[in-house]
């Protein structure tokens, strides 16, 4: 639509010639026309007064075809930035204009965008292009954020030549999630919750990774101890002894690298216990027993030593003499063994 705004103060048109640039004209005060092709065309407002003036106005006008409008765009995961990459074929034309909205109330104006979502699901988006000539073109998508797993896992510090219980808490939306320890002693595994003994005392740092089958992936790390174990040891005064007055006396010789020895618990083969850092007993017939030492620290590691004792049978001596008095020149006194064992 051309409309003709030329003004006269005191005189009159007498005609009016339009000329759009295509080999079309038209005498009309205003004017409608129809361009058959796109382009630049140079058109031209001719007006002559009623006094035979002339004057020309021309004016540059682009006929734009409508933007063909596309778009790419990665699927990510959760937390990722999904980048957006503007196809839109603009023929002879440029765009000057892009409309974005990403499905969760946010938009831009740029070319190429990225956006982050803040949860997982999908999202329609779509892009408004406009050329310079006001022409546009939309179109959506659907795009996809994938779930991120959250890696989480619980461990309880042992004792050294104890297995450790790793326990997955790990959560995930994937149909199919992988999960990868690595123990921090050189030692790996795939399972859902494995079990894992260290060799050597010491802290060590396992980690977990966990991979959705979109390729999400989320690692947590913990710190796991091996406490070391005691080493459970006694002297006694001496292993073997005669019953008539036996005693042994038990000294506790126990030790542990690191932490400390927090109990100890004595028994020996006839049921006799004590909790004391060292023990004494004796016993009340001759025969052979055995002693025990269970070491425990303050983190409940355990060690034992075990010694075997001999109580041998006490004699009881009884002479026999056949006469108290004699002469000097009797027969010789006579002396009998009445030794009893006990």
């Amino acid at each position: 639509s051309f409309t003709n705004r030329t003004r006269l103060k005191t005189d009159t048109f007498k005609s009016v010639l339009w000329k759009f640039g295509d080999g079309d004209s038209s005498t009309d005060l205003h004017s409608v026309h129809q361009y058959q092709d796109t382009g630049e065309y140079r058109v031209v407002l001719s007006v002559i007064s009623g006094s035979g003036c002339v004057d020309s106005f021309i004016r540059i006008i682009v006929i734009s075809p409508p933007p063909s409008v596309g778009f790419s765009f990665d699927e990510v995961c959760e937390g990722k930035q999904t980048s957006f990459k503007d196809l839109t074929q603009s023929f002879n034309d440029r765009i000057y204009l892009w409309t974005w909205t990403f499905g969760d109330g946010r938009y831009s104006r740029l070319k190429d965008p990225v956006h982050t979502y803040r949860s997982d699901g999908t999202y329609r988006v779509q892009i408004r292009a406009t050329n310079r000539a006001g022409c546009f073109d939309t179109i959506s998508q659907l795009v996809r954020v994938f779930h991120t797993p959250v890696a989480q896992f619980v461990s309880d510090s042992v004792c050294l030549k104890q297995k450790g219980n790793f326990v997955n808490r790990s959560s995930s939306k994937a149909n199919n999630t992988y999960y990868q320890w690595n123990f921090g002693d050189g030692q790996f595994s795939t399972l859902f919750q494995p079990i894992h003994e260290y060799k050597d005392t010491g802290t060590y740092t396992p980690a977990l990774k966990v991979t959705t089958d979109k390729g999400c992936v989320d690692s947590v790390t913990g710190s796991f101890r091996i406490f070391p174990l005691p080493v459970s040891l006694f002297s006694v005064n001496n292993a073997t002894q005669c019953l008539a007055h036996n005693w042994f006396s038990f000294t506790n010789r126990s030790s542990v690298a690191v932490d400390s020895i927090a109990s100890n618990i004595w028994s020996t083969s006839t049921g006799e216990s004590g909790q004391g850092l060292n023990f004494n007993t004796s016993f009340n017939f001759a025969d052979s027993f055995s002693i025990s030492l269970i070491a425990i620290t303050d983190k409940q590691c355990t060690d034992t030593f075990s010694m075997g004792l001999k109580v041998l049978e006490s004699p009881v001596s009884n002479p026999g003499l056949n006469t108290q008095n004699t002469c000097i020149n009797d027969p010789p006194l006579q002396f009998t063994d009445r030794t009893k064992w006990t």
